[in-house]
């Protein structure tokens, strides 16, 4: 793939992707004899990462480099993703509270 065809499957901008680009993530691929940058299916798939990383939370910073390897490439969703369930039993424990049966609507209505 050359320029900004990979920015589209991978669910990003063509103005997104050079950013990544100059932070680093991902690092810039080698150019074509006409100056395109030429991405293999290995870089699509770390814009992928990157992209879902973002999109659940992550913030670019907090993803200094995305391995190859898928395992290392989800441990940054690790805190979103404990954030998320604290938020969700919150969210079901006031709705238990809610749900529960009203039995003295006012002190001393005994």
């Amino acid at each position: 793939m050359l320029g900004g065809a990979p920015a589209e499957p991978a669910g990003a901008t063509v103005r997104a992707l050079r950013r990544r680009h100059r932070i680093g993530l991902p690092s810039e691929p080698p150019r074509s004899t006409g100056g395109c940058r030429r991405y293999d299916a290995g870089d699509l798939v770390r814009l992928l990462r990157i992209t879902r990383s973002t999109a659940l939370g992550v913030p670019l910073s907090a993803l200094p480099s995305v391995p190859d390897d898928p395992e290392a490439a989800e441990a940054p969703l690790d805190g979103p993703d404990r954030e998320a369930a604290a938020g969700t039993e919150r969210l079901s424990a006031r709705r238990s509270a809610r749900a529960a049966p009203v039995r003295h609507p006012w002190p001393g209505a005994l």
